[in-house]
């Protein structure tokens, strides 16, 4: 019993580094999720903002919607003005400029259009003036650089965690093994 009890600590390190990889794994794979509103604008469309915060607004240039594969431009055709108000006192919600940054996975490609801060939670009317033909958007919460960037920290970590914990219970194993042979 009291053997084993020296290789208590490697293994909790060892434990941590699983752990922590496995929250690692998490934070990535969640960053990539497909999750948001997907609405289809020339017209009014009506979202559920949940909780405050920042979120994106995507132009969705491949993908399936209502049944239909469809593939547009990464452009809004020149003269479109997309506005976001409150349901609840009409007030303009402001839209901020992106980097346009690019995502693709789950069958979607999109570009980011806007970046909008939403200070309550509530319904918002979103208005597009200016679009002929229909375009699919999504609004998605912000934050996958923060969430991909820090799941690969908390992966380095239990790295560490990983080869420390094995490199310590090598370590307690060779000690015991010339333990015994004296």
């Amino acid at each position: 019993m009291k053997t084993l009890l020296r290789f208590l600590w490697p293994v909790v390190v060892l434990s941590l580094g699983v752990a922590a990889y496995a929250a690692a794994l998490w934070m990535m794979w969640s960053s990539f999720r497909t999750s948001g509103t997907v609405f289809t604008l020339p017209g009014k469309a009506v979202v559920s903002v949940s909780e405050p915060g920042t979120q994106t607004l995507w132009l969705v240039t491949r993908g399936l919607a209502d049944g239909r594969m469809f593939t547009h431009d990464d452009e809004l055709p020149g003269g479109v003005r997309i506005e976001v108000r409150s349901m609840e006192s009409d007030e303009v919600v402001p839209l901020q400029a992106t980097g346009r940054s690019r995502m693709s996975g789950s069958g979607e490609e999109r570009v980011s259009m806007a970046r909008i801060d939403f200070e309550r939670p509530g319904d918002y009317r979103i208005i597009a003036e200016g679009l002929e033909s229909e375009r699919v958007f999504r609004l998605s919460a912000s934050g996958f650089a923060m969430r991909f960037f820090g799941g690969m920290i908390i992966g380095a970590v239990g790295t560490v965690f990983l080869f420390v914990g094995m490199i310590w219970g090598i370590v307690v194993l060779v000690r015991i093994l010339t333990e015994r042979k004296r």
